[in-house]
């Protein structure tokens, strides 16, 4: 009886060390920059994501840490993180585009340098004017307008500085016409672009 005793004992301490995470401190630190200007963001979102590789798809992540930049855009963690699983960490600022999902963490000491780019904006006037009757259509990034008194607003982002090109189709008098627009957008900012069909 004492020898089965002493052999659950040792059994149930092999489970246990079997069972214990192995953990390594790891330093993250780094810099969040604005990639026209060179300067650093501050108080954008630094976040960290524990991903298991054993749940396949977003089950498997899960939201780890998050800090803020300082004024200058730096940032640093210090924390323990078990190797049986990975990491990813993502930056956020608002109106930058994000590095979400680029940025995988190695267990060693890191210093990490992320490049966001400003975005803007494009805001279409979308018109009909006469003649016009109930049988015209617009068709502009799956958005579709019927009818005679159409005039409104579709409003879409994109990368500063940077050429977009829009493509859009309408009906009108039995013909069907395609045409596009293209503009440059501001950083931080809002272009107007009329279109009348």
């Amino acid at each position: 009886m004492k020898n089965i005793q002493i052999l659950l004992i040792l059994c149930s301490l092999t489970i246990s060390f079997a069972c214990k995470k192995k953990m390594t401190t790891t330093v993250i630190q780094g810099v969040v920059i604005d990639e026209l200007s060179q300067k650093g963001i501050p108080y954008a979102s630094i976040t960290i994501y524990e991903i298991n590789p054993n749940v396949p798809g977003a089950f498997g992540t899960k939201y780890f840490a998050q800090k803020k930049t300082d004024a200058s855009g730096n940032f640093s963690f210090n924390f323990d993180m078990d190797e049986a699983k990975t990491y990813r960490i993502d930056a956020y600022a608002n109106m930058y585009n994000s590095s979400v999902g680029q940025t995988p963490i190695p267990f060693e000491e890191n210093d990490y340098r992320f490049l966001l780019h400003p975005i803007g904006f494009v805001k279409f006037h979308i018109k009909n004017v006469n003649p016009y009757d109930s049988s015209d259509y617009f068709f502009m990034n799956y958005t579709v307008f019927k009818g005679t008194t159409i005039d409104t607003f579709l409003t879409y982002p994109g990368s500063a500085y940077t050429s977009c090109r829009t493509n859009y189709t309408y009906i009108k008098n039995n013909q069907t016409i395609d045409n596009y627009k293209t503009v440059t957008l501001p950083a931080f900012d809002t272009i107007l672009v009329d279109i009348n069909y």
